[in-house]
């Protein structure tokens, strides 16, 4: 299966008010854009952060993960396949359908991160939520299509979520340590994502989603990933930030 590439512009408009609205500014879909920072190649800063290679981080953790994929794969895939149609109405293309963006994956290798639409221009052009990317957006449904980046192995269910390759070199130079977090393959959710809303690029957030990023890496265990599970789960309903002071590094 091969996903359609989105219109260039709109991809433009869309990191724009992601940047005007506090988030990290993002750029937009450049396939053949070489990264402009070199991979993680076992760096002196993650000596101290790398997930101790118990028995469940080595085999059980991914079993794991296939596993619950493979159980929610079908209603999952019937949600998307609805979204997706509803999405197709609303754009009429299907190249607008999904938002596609370069990010940083594991070891810093880039990979194209998928996300349901949720902006369009307006008739002055400029790019704001849909009613449906709004609602999207608020229950995170917008991630859903990010389980073909996990089937594909760039990415888990759980862990530090991708940056995009600006914010990389940004982090590099004003979070000591930043890239850290990439010995990790990215996940859909994680620790941070839980604990924290979403953060805008302040190098004080940054070092503090680091920090929570580095924990989850030290403490990986069932109990840690249920928890995070259920948090992400009812995080819509229970917008509650999850108590992480209960995990330890090992």
């Amino acid at each position: 299966m091969r996903l359609p590439s989105p219109p260039a512009e709109a991809d433009r408009q869309e990191s724009l008010l992601c940047a005007s609205a506090g988030a990290p500014a993002v750029a937009p879909v450049e396939p053949s854009r070489p990264a402009r920072f070199a991979p993680l190649r076992e760096p002196h800063d993650t000596r101290d952060t790398r997930p101790v290679a118990t028995p469940y981080v080595r085999w059980v953790r991914p079993a794991l993960g296939a596993a619950l994929v493979a159980a929610i794969s079908l209603p999952v895939a019937a949600t998307v396949a609805g979204l997706t149609l509803v999405q197709l109405a609303a754009y009429r293309r299907w190249g607008e359908v999904f938002f596609l963006q370069t990010r940083a994956g594991q070891h810093g290798k880039p990979f194209r991160i998928v996300k349901f639409r949720t902006m369009q221009p307006d008739e002055s052009g400029v790019a704001r939520p849909t009613r449906l990317g709004a609602l999207l957006r608020k229950s995170h449904l917008d991630e859903l299509p990010q389980l073909w980046n996990v089937l594909a192995g760039d990415m888990s269910l759980i862990g530090p979520r991708p940056e995009t390759l600006d914010l990389e070199e940004w982090g590099e130079k004003e979070v000591p340590g930043f890239q850290s977090r990439l010995v990790l393959r990215p996940g859909i959710t994680g620790l941070a994502q839980v604990v924290q809303d979403s953060t805008p690029q302040v190098a004080e957030l940054y070092r503090e989603k680091l920090r929570l990023n580095q924990l989850y890496q030290t403490s990986i265990s069932l109990r840690t990933d249920a928890w995070i599970l259920f948090r992400t789960a009812v995080r819509p309903v229970r917008p509650r930030a999850f108590d992480h002071s209960s995990l330890k590094p090992r």
